[in-house]
């Protein structure tokens, strides 16, 4: 079992605070240089903000779905290994 702070968290942490760090720095003081700079400046922060998206996606798309119905399953499945519906005291046949 993972716990509540794991490595996953921490980076989607800092990756997040990074972004939105770079932004905010950018609008009290635009990047200044040659267009090279920055435009090689522009790249990193689609990048970021790329795996901005990634992040979002991860944790509220269709993993977070994913994850709800692993655990669900998990459930469903007694300590013991076998499968609820293997039980002899289950139904096959429900006419």
């Amino acid at each position: 079992m993972r716990s509540a702070l794991s490595i996953q968290n921490c980076l989607a942490i800092m990756v997040t605070l990074g972004f939105f760090g770079i932004i905010v720095g950018w609008m009290y003081q635009p990047p200044q240089g040659d267009g090279a700079s920055i435009a090689v400046l522009n790249t990193l922060t689609g990048m970021m903000g790329a795996a901005f998206t990634g992040i979002i996606t991860y944790f509220f798309g269709s993993s977070s779905g994913s994850h709800e119905k692993d655990e669900t399953i998990k459930q469903m499945v007694p300590l013991n290994g076998k499968a609820i519906s293997d039980s002899k005291d289950t139904p096959k046949n429900i006419s």
